[in-house]
């Protein structure tokens, strides 16, 4: 179920997924909570979308978190490449 969740989010090349849980809320129904990091990031209802179907996900949270790039002068000076 983890994989398949990540597959669908990380499907656009530009989203990832940076934390998930899953938890069973009852027989055969679960909560998911999906951390996203993109530099652009999606609409959450855009991402909830994505999720498979199917597999008994009755319950999704979806954050997202623009990712950060420094300066390349701020790069340079750590260096981070």
């Amino acid at each position: 179920m983890r994989q398949r969740i990540v597959e669908c989010i990380e499907a656009d090349g530009a989203s990832r997924v940076a934390d998930i849980h899953l938890c069973s809320i009852g027989p055969g129904v679960y909560a998911a909570e999906v951390s996203v990091v993109a530099c652009s990031p999606c609409s959450v209802d855009d991402y909830e979308a994505r999720m498979p179907q199917g597999l008994g996900l009755e319950h999704v949270t979806v954050e997202t978190h623009e990712c950060v790039r420094l300066p390349l002068e701020a790069e340079s000076e750590t260096g981070d490449t």
